[in-house]
């Protein structure tokens, strides 16, 4: 027992001194192309018992030295956790790396993505797959089918709202902001968006966010209707087109058959042989 907990205090510590090779700046830029400058790490430490957090800034003889808070509005003040203590604590470490964002709750997990340099790899295998999803064509939805969509996700959830970002990432995943036709895609969706609600179906919220309204349900209730009765009317033309199919086939099948009998019923008459015919006449 002794033994483990001098093992998962030693790989507690062994993080906390990987995060301090590369410390975050402060503020840390998460967009633009600074971003995709990053290689920094972010440790913090949540104690288990009151939920106060703690951001480390470095490593001391002692243990962890950093800010502590109180609360999340709380301002943070200079504090060392002694090494014995850090098992109370939950970790959180974080890897900013060239625009991605790498945790890890588990300071033996935190290690390993340092030693076999996980993000490097991570960010590899995503650009790949960037790549693969940059080649597939997306498919726009029809003003209708938009408006469904809101039906669909206000019925689950009551306050749902969303941009036309949001509306990007919910159809298409996040990967749809780095395709060659987001720029386009996400200006048509924003024309279906102001439409919507320019015939009073959505209503527009705060921060372009856009909420279905009452007469939202109307309008599908009377366009599905319109839907039906059109597939009713093409159902019902194609049925008259195969009775009417029915009908030529069965009077061509009755002609061809009166045809066909009347000439098996036309009498043969056998003519004399002119030879018998001459003998006769001479006799």
């Amino acid at each position: 027992m002794l033994g483990s907990n001098r093992l998962r205090r030693a790989t507690y510590m062994t993080a906390l001194k990987v995060g301090m090779r590369r410390p975050s700046p402060n503020p840390i830029p998460t967009s633009g192309p600074n971003a995709l400058l990053n290689n920094c790490y972010l440790i913090r430490l949540t104690e288990r018992a009151t939920g106060k957090r703690f951001i480390l800034k470095g490593v001391v003889p002692q243990g962890a030295a950093g800010i502590w808070f109180n609360g999340n509005n709380a301002e943070g003040f200079d504090c060392i956790i002694l090494k014995d203590q850090l098992k109370h604590f939950d970790f959180e470490g974080t890897h900013y790396y060239c625009g991605y964002r790498l945790e890890s709750i588990w300071p033996s997990r935190f290690v390993f993505n340092w030693l076999f340099n996980y993000a490097a790899l991570f960010a590899w295998r995503d650009r790949r797959a960037q790549k693969r999803f940059n080649k597939l064509t997306l498919a726009r939805m029809e003003r209708m089918e938009v408006l469904d969509l809101f039906r669909s996700e206000t019925v689950k959830d009551h306050n749902f709202q969303i941009s036309e970002f949001g509306l990007l990432e919910m159809l298409y995943s996040r990967r749809s902001f780095k395709h060659p036709d987001q720029e386009s895609t996400r200006s048509y969706y924003r024309l279906i968006l102001e439409s919507l609600a320019d015939s009073s179906d959505l209503q527009g919220q705060q921060h372009n966010q856009y909420k279905l309204k009452p007469k939202g349900l109307s309008t599908l209730a009377t366009y599905e209707s319109e839907e039906r009765r059109h597939r009713d009317n093409i159902t019902q033309q194609r049925r008259m087109i195969a009775v009417t199919v029915i009908v030529i086939a069965v009077g061509i099948i009755q002609a061809a058959a009166s045809y066909y009998g009347a000439r098996q019923t036309i009498p043969v008459v056998d003519q004399p042989q002119n030879g018998a015919a001459d003998g006769a006449a001479v006799n």
